[in-house]
């Protein structure tokens, strides 16, 4: 593993003043929200239910939309700076050793979700402020945006802008664990609003993917075990358990 002056200078520096950026997904969801009031003239919520199923799966997308943004927007910012793909995390080829790294941070991240769900359990907080699942798996349509939605646009979209951009920015500035702490910090508070125990999860696991980053300098395995946790949060479960 590199040393912690090695991840301190990675070349041209990524700007930390573009870290506005981390909350435009939910940007993107309230603006969605309060244009969907307005067309409504009032409680969006029965027009959110009929055109989207729920106000949950209506919110997931628009948060999505404004990730993909996001990364455009990062990717635009940074060629302004003469700087490229290498620069956001997509340094040399993908390996297998990405592909075997992933699988065991996928394999830790999956057992930690059931400890911290059983330990806050013992607490009496909820992993989710709303138990109601996302949404339904019950039409052809619905599994192609879920596909797109979940295993193309979240994983690469959240990772080149989480990985490739804020945890490498704190890295050229801090110490590794504790540019580590920050972004997971960061990655974990646009969670918040699905449940304050899917949030303490996903600060954990954001720092297996920041040990992933920290580990190979890029965001091959990263984008990989968030992919595969989607896969198993979105596609599994709910054809498994339907309720």
């Amino acid at each position: 593993m590199q040393s912690d002056t090695q991840l301190q200078r990675p070349g041209p520096q990524l700007r930390l003043r573009w870290i506005w950026l981390a909350w435009l997904g939910l940007v993107f969801t309230v603006l969605g929200f309060v244009v969907m009031g307005t067309i409504s003239q009032g409680d969006p919520t029965p027009l959110i239910e009929r055109r989207f199923g729920s106000t949950s799966t209506f919110a997931f997308f628009v948060y999505t939309a404004g990730q993909a943004a996001a990364a455009l927007v990062l990717m635009v910012l940074a060629r302004r700076r003469g700087l490229g793909l290498r620069e956001i995390g997509f340094r040399g080829r993908p390996a297998w050793r990405d592909v075997l790294y992933a699988l065991g941070g996928w394999f830790a991240a999956f057992w930690l979700y059931y400890g911290v769900e059983r330990i806050l359990g013992l607490a009496g907080i909820r992993m989710f402020w709303n138990e109601a699942g996302f949404f339904g798996l019950d039409s052809v349509g619905r599994v192609v945006v879920v596909v797109i939605a979940t295993l193309v646009v979240a994983p690469v979209a959240e990772e080149i802008i989480y990985r490739g951009y804020i945890l490498q920015a704190l890295l050229a500035r801090l110490r590794a664990p504790v540019a580590a702490a920050l972004s997971a910090l960061i990655f974990a508070s646009i969670h918040i609003g699905i449940g304050l125990g899917l949030a303490l999860y996903i600060f954990l696991g954001a720092l297996i993917l920041a040990y992933l980053y920290v580990r190979f300098r890029n965001i091959y395995a990263c984008i990989l075990m968030h992919l595969l946790n989607n896969v198993v949060a979105y596609i599994v479960i709910p054809l498994v358990v339907p309720d």
